[in-house]
């Protein structure tokens, strides 16, 4: 996972490398390719990028793992049009890893933080790159022989730009569909299930299927995130939003209880938590009923910890307090 990282002015060796690497500047060919950026300018350009700059954002890439920094991101606007344009270098020797669309994703998360609606970038008509933007949502605004204007609207849901499956070591978590219904509806009414999750007091499968209904729907929507978690073919259990405020989302889940205490809900969270983060999401929250020291486990092995915060809720002619937990991207 990457890590945005404020460069100090010493530490402007990398760009520095960065820019003088042919294989890394081989997008830049129609603007002359490599670009000097020899010491005396660090301390200017510094002070101008990266300290409380107006109209411009920038920002290391840094693995989390290693430590090693791995790229840039950054956007401007440009002088003429006034377009913020977007900048997404990511160093040759690290590439091919999935850091160019991770970066991407932080970089529009940042361009959100500062209340921007939209992003550019100007590219040539030749870069490859122009792929990795495409999938991530930009979209052709002009092109010439020689460049190409991509435009990417930040009023979107970031949502929209998550994985339509995400693999795990032992699930596929997945969009639900029709076949499921058999399934979901069982978990949805099965009497543990219901006093552990809060879930509607359905007596038979048929009770059930509007819910499942919308579960489906809005797992193939833009801005909700609900995936199935599929087993050897048999949805075992789901994950939903629950709310998306200030750049953080709350989730819920649901497991079978024939498949509770095997490591399944954790598996699950901790997927999902990577996907969010990796889409730039600063923040993912979750709550339990207090008592129901399994799912805290769960969120616990996933980096939530507690926030202080308890929400009482009326359920089943009773109140049930909800401890709220979190973890913030670092």
């Amino acid at each position: 996972m990457l890590l945005l990282h404020a460069p100090q002015p010493e530490e402007l060796a990398f760009k520095q490398q960065m820019l003088a690497d042919p294989a890394t500047m081989a997008y830049n060919h129609a603007w002359g390719g490599v670009i000097p950026f020899p010491r005396e300018r660090w301390a200017d350009w510094h002070a101008r990028w990266v300290g409380q700059p107006e109209g411009r954002f920038y920002r290391y890439l840094q693995d989390g793992d290693s430590g090693a920094f791995v790229g840039e991101i950054a956007w401007h606007r440009d002088g003429k049009t006034g377009r913020p344009l977007a900048d997404v270098i990511v160093h040759a020797p690290f590439r091919g890893r999935g850091y160019g669309r991770e970066g991407l994703a932080l970089l529009c998360a940042a361009a959100r933080e500062a209340g921007l609606t939209v992003l550019y970038d100007d590219m040539a008509a030749d870069n490859p790159a122009a792929g990795l933007f495409r999938a991530f949502g930009f979209t052709e605004e002009g092109r010439t022989a020689q460049t190409i204007l991509l435009k990417k609207d930040l009023t979107v849901s970031p949502l929209a730009d998550r994985p339509r499956e995400i693999p795990t070591p032992r699930l596929l978590l997945r969009p639900l569909e029709d076949a499921d219904a058999a399934d979901v509806t069982a978990l949805l009414c099965d009497g543990q299930i219901n006093q552990t999750y809060m879930l509607p007091d359905f007596s038979a499968p048929e009770e059930a299927l509007p819910l499942f209904r919308r579960l489906r729907d809005l797992s193939r929507a833009p801005d909700h995130l609900i995936y199935g978690a599929e087993l050897q073919g048999r949805i075992i259990g789901y994950l939903n939003d629950v709310r998306l405020e200030n750049n953080g989302l709350e989730v819920g889940y649901v497991m079978s209880p024939a498949h509770w205490n095997r490591g399944y809900c954790t598996e699950m969270l901790a997927a999902v938590r990577d996907a969010l983060f990796r889409l730039g999401f600063a923040a993912l929250r979750a709550g339990y009923f207090e008592g129901n020291h399994a799912s805290r486990r769960v969120m616990e092995k996933c980096g939530l910890r507690p926030t202080g915060e308890t929400e009482t809720i009326a359920y089943r002619g009773k109140d049930r307090k909800v401890i709220c937990m979190a973890l913030l991207r670092e």
